[in-house]
């Protein structure tokens, strides 16, 4: 047998010095499916980006959200893990989006912490009073008729408390959890 080397540096460097300007084939050749998946990504993010907002921690949520329900919809179907290690991190998992959801809902107000500890919006009613010579207002906040049995208050204070507790446990989900959930 015999073996015969060719000299292919040169082939080598031309195909390296294409690559490296924007107007040859070569330069995107190996682009092309960096470029396809970020056009993938960006039809696949775009109503989590447009909400996004760089002052918020909800936004990091809302992005850890919207990847916790793929992971739990891939894992769910795809999984070739077994039901004893499978099952409690789908569990862990359904628990991380259900508490991201709760946080999502009270940033956006859709949903408050203390709605769900029972504060009721139609509870109370604004008035404003005018003080004696002046010409200011006194705001005075009177419970309407027939509800004189809720607190808004301690629903308040429930719902402080509720979300304090249901971050802690988001944060423990994340801490202990995270590092073992993959497809």
């Amino acid at each position: 047998m015999k073996i015969q080397a060719q000299n292919t540096f040169f082939k080598s460097y031309r195909r390296m010095i294409n690559s490296e300007c924007w107007w040859r084939w070569e330069f995107y050749k190996h682009k092309y499916y960096d470029i396809k998946q970020v056009i993938k990504n960006l039809i696949k993010y775009f109503n989590v980006v447009t909400k996004m907002c760089s002052w918020d921690s909800s936004s990091m949520l809302l992005m850890m959200h919207f990847q916790a329900k793929i992971l739990l919809n891939n894992l769910e179907k795809y999984s070739y893990e077994c039901d004893e290690t499978l099952v409690p991190k789908i569990k862990k998992l359904k628990r991380f989006v259900e508490l991201t959801n709760n946080y999502i809902k009270d940033s956006t107000g859709e949903k408050l912490y203390a709605e769900r500890c029972g504060y009721d919006c139609n509870a109370e009613e604004i008035k404003w009073v005018p003080i004696k010579d002046s010409d200011l207002s006194e705001m005075i906040m009177e419970k309407k008729k027939g509800y004189e049995h809720v607190d808004n208050t301690k629903a308040i204070k429930d719902g402080h408390k509720l979300e304090e507790k249901e971050w802690e446990e988001m944060m423990n989900i994340l801490k202990n959890e995270m590092l073992g959930w993959w497809d």
